[in-house]
């Protein structure tokens, strides 16, 4: 059985390899380079609790995916033969007024509630976990179970193991719609021609409404970073931080702070404005 994935994401490139490791023939189909559109601009955030999303349903799942994750790291080390930093680094929410006190200590028995290792901390252990946060943070959510990986080479690790299991990466070749017989799809048209298959899965993100066949709407979100490099002494803090419309992400010895969310449709031009917005953000989580 033949099957080609459109979009070579982290979305696409995991599909195609489990594919290809179960026995399909499997092509990936992606119109720049593998992992580098969305997948390399992301955060590396694994943070299904510290991204808290009010619908329950997208909270489970998010639980569910995040407890994967160790074992999926494993099997991707071993079959790419790359590293790609994997860690329960863990994260804190931090809380600047009695009713995000109040809110997160409510937060905190909910998640509790489902398993999760989430617990409502003082200022003081807070500053324990991370001296950087501001003097006038009153407590924080902590998360234990909290992770990251660096997508960049997540990304590099999943185009390895993909090609390791035989799966072929077609790149630079945009797909421009599919292909229809009978009501049934048999492959897909792209630039450099007709390519057919016994099934198509759309991993193409924000890209996949523009392949047609009344697919749902899927729309861009913007965001820009900044990536911050300590002084000699300073010492990055060690789990993932948040505050008001910020996080702070410590890797390789950067700070990453985002992130903005525009919509401006695929513009990824970098602006003034955001820069000094995320850094004013940042200074008021951690002024340091």
């Amino acid at each position: 059985m033949k099957i080609l994935v459109v979009g070579g994401g982290i979305a696409g490139l995991t599909i195609g390899w489990r594919l290809a490791q179960s026995g399909y023939h499997v092509g990936v189909i992606e119109r720049g380079r593998a992992g580098r559109s969305a997948t390399w601009a992301a955060a590396g955030m694994l943070g299904s609790a510290g991204e808290h999303v009010a619908n329950p349903a997208m909270s489970a799942l998010a639980a569910e995916a995040r407890a994967m994750w160790p074992a999926f790291a494993s099997d991707l080390a071993a079959a790419s033969g790359h590293e790609f930093g994997f860690c329960r680094n863990g994260a804190l929410r931090a809380a600047f007024d009695a009713g995000e006190c109040a809110a997160f200590a409510t937060r905190a028995r909910e998640l509790v509630a489902v398993g999760d290792a989430a617990e409502w901390v003082d200022a003081a252990t807070a500053r324990k976990i991370a001296p950087l946060i501001a003097s006038d943070v009153l407590g924080a959510l902590f998360f234990r179970d909290e992770a990251q990986v660096d997508n960049r080479r997540l990304s590099v690790a999943l185009v390895a193991a993909l090609t390791r299991a035989g799966g072929v990466l077609h790149e630079g070749v945009n797909v421009h719609s599919l292909s229809v017989v009978e009501n049934r799809i048999t492959g897909v048209v792209t630039t450099t021609g007709n390519l057919r298959a016994d099934a198509v899965v759309i991993a193409a993100g924000a890209w996949s409404a523009l392949l047609g066949a009344n697919l749902p709407e899927i729309r861009p979100a913007k965001g820009q970073m900044l990536a911050l490099a300590p002084d000699g002494n300073d010492h990055l803090p060690i789990p993932t931080l948040w505050g008001p419309g910020i996080y702070l992400v410590p890797r390789n010895g950067r700070l990453f702070v985002g992130a903005t969310v525009e919509d401006v449709g695929f513009d990824t031009s970098v602006t003034r404005a955001a820069h000094d917005t995320l850094l004013a953000r940042a200074h008021r989580l951690a002024p340091g």
